[in-house]
């Protein structure tokens, strides 16, 4: 695919919404930030997680220059090691990038330009809006024709969506990128190579960037197997970054789609059924994916349902485990909902909640810790000194 070609794209998306060519629109929380140049931010971050050199994007410019607020030229992307591309042959696999949507049209527009700008002929973008009232449909409607199918219409949740988008691809692989992620460089060419080649796996994780709101970096999310499925469900291990999956499309055809009742824990219980079905996941330090922390934190509710749901979904799967795990799967998640309801109870009532619950509604992983969950449990009010550094 031209890279200028993708130029031009991204130039006549920003001019349909009265953009200047080398300017996203910024964040909408963020007013400080509408006029920085976003393209030159954006290509910075790419830089940042990438393997790619400054001279392989822009070989004119330092690296300097890309943040500088009087870089505005929109430059065309070249987004491959080797600046004479290849094209992909007649059998590369084809891959599906789905992208569910829910009011994210701040950043909806990056996600789909860090897919389609990839290079990687053989690649298909759906984007599957569940009726945003935000801007949403306004970018949708500026890559009509480089998206393979979008739709803007109410469902039960990203489930639903991202079933209606497998059942319309016959691609070979499929990745699933939330709306405010970014793929990075050279990522999908990566991903269908490890899949075809080798062992030649049917699920590939690979290692992820997170960002903040104005594209900071804020560490490496580095993915981890499930050493068993009973740590899996009680979160002791298997950390595996969905934005930063690939998946053969069979599996969704062998074991079903996710689940539509579901509305937060649908990759956690279709990740739990690959593993109970002994689909093992292959792992690379490759750098997919940027995740994007909104930097917003969650109404307390959200945090609650999210958690309940989690729990729930952990305990379908005991009937998977010998009794000892099961007993231990028991234990861990009555640990859990405990603290929730505690939690909860504490939310609706004063208003001066201790550093531990401030830092359980920012970090609700933290629960995954055992000597999280006793100190919790046992009402001291100070954490670990370790712990503390971390926050």
């Amino acid at each position: 695919m031209d890279p200028e070609r993708h130029g031009r794209l991204f130039n006549r998306g920003l001019a349909s919404r009265g953009c200047a060519p080398g300017q996203l629109r910024a964040p909408v929380n963020n007013p400080e930030h509408r006029s920085q140049p976003a393209i030159g931010v954006q290509i910075t971050a790419l830089l940042i997680f990438s393997d790619y050199s400054v001279c392989a994007l822009y070989p004119d410019h330092e690296r300097t220059d890309l943040t500088s607020s009087t870089f505005r030229a929109c430059r065309p992307l070249r987004l491959s090691k080797d600046p004479a591309m290849a094209v992909p042959s007649a059998m590369t696999p084809r891959v599906c990038i789905i992208i569910p949507n829910l009011n994210h049209g701040q950043y909806l527009e990056q996600a789909i330009c860090s897919a389609l700008d990839q290079g990687y002929d053989h690649c298909e973008v759906m984007v599957l809006d569940g009726g945003s009232d935000d801007d949403s449909v306004d970018i949708l409607q500026c890559y009509n024709d480089e998206l393979a199918y979008w739709h803007s219409e109410w469902d039960s949740g990203p489930a639903e969506a991202i079933n209606t988008a497998i059942a319309r691809t016959d691609a070979e692989i499929v990745c699933i990128l939330a709306a405010d992620d970014v793929l990075l460089p050279g990522a999908i060419e990566d991903a269908a190579k490890m899949m075809t080649t080798g062992r030649k796996p049917k699920w590939l994780v690979g290692h992820a960037h997170r960002i903040g709101p104005l594209h900071e970096s804020l560490g490496e999310m580095t993915p981890t197997a499930a050493e068993s499925l009973a740590s899996f469900l009680m979160h002791d291990t298997g950390l595996l970054p969905l934005s930063a999956s690939f998946f053969r499309r069979e599996l969704f055809e062998d074991f079903g789609g996710l689940r539509t009742r579901l509305s937060y824990a649908w990759g956690f219980e279709f990740a739990a059924r690959m593993i109970a079905a002994d689909i093992e996941v292959e792992l690379t330090p490759r750098v997919f994916t940027a995740l994007r922390d909104s930097g917003t934190p969650r109404p307390v509710q959200t945090t609650l349902a999210i958690g309940r749901e989690f729990i729930e979904t952990a305990e379908d799967f005991a009937n998977h485990l010998s009794l000892p795990q099961r007993y231990q799967l028991w234990k861990n998640c009555d640990e859990r909902r405990r603290i929730y309801a505690l939690a909860e109870a504490e939310s609706q009532g004063s208003h001066h909640r201790t550093f531990l619950w401030q830092q359980l509604l920012r970090r609700p992983w933290w629960l995954g810790s055992a000597h999280y969950r006793a100190t919790l449990l046992k009402g001291v009010a100070q954490l670990p000194e370790t712990l503390r550094e971390a926050a």
